[in-house]
């Protein structure tokens, strides 16, 4: 059995959370070269382009600013591409965590309870709360990679897509 349906359908029947989607152009794509399999980019060039464009810096701004009075989210998951800048995000925004595939099980669970509890405000992960993540009330996604994957996109995305009755909508912020 086939069905299709289109994702119009599913946020005006109330299935998925509306979006509000923000491009921040963050990086030139055009220093970016493609890896031996043409999936992804490479990490020197994405390195490169980091540094050329003060990345980190404008990362940091992003994250602050959704928690700003004026936006007003309430929590936010940062996926970044490599654990360095995830690690340097947690020092510049207060009430942070860090959760990569080289956290302890034990530290990875307490950090995303707390997460969930209000504790902890945003979480930087690298490749690690892609799938199988599910929290409703996710407040905003920023997307603080460049990816050529579609599918990686949509599963970042869609972490924020789950409707929630106390949230009208989620902000995703796309820096790749």
């Amino acid at each position: 059995v086939i069905y299709h349906i289109q994702n119009r359908e599913l946020f005006d029947a109330g299935y998925l959370c509306p979006l509000q989607y923000f491009e921040v152009k963050a990086v030139n794509r055009a220093m970016l070269r493609a890896n031996s399999t043409g999936a992804d980019y490479t990490d020197e060039s994405v390195r490169q382009a980091y540094k050329s464009s003060g990345f980190h810096t404008k990362l940091a701004q992003v994250v602050n600013r959704i928690f700003h009075p004026e936006v007003g989210r309430k929590n936010c998951i940062v996926f970044t591409r490599f654990t360095e800048e995830a690690r340097w995000l947690v020092q510049q925004v207060p009430g942070s965590a860090l959760v990569t595939a080289e956290t302890p099980a034990r530290d990875r669970e307490r950090s995303i309870n707390a997460f969930r509890t209000g504790q902890i405000r945003c979480v930087a992960n690298v490749g690690i709360l892609t799938t199988g993540f599910d929290y409703p009330e996710l407040e905003a996604v920023v997307i603080a990679r460049p990816t050529r994957s579609l599918a990686l996109w949509y599963q970042m995305v869609g972490r924020g897509v789950r409707p929630h009755p106390d949230k009208a909508n989620c902000m995703v912020v796309d820096m790749g």
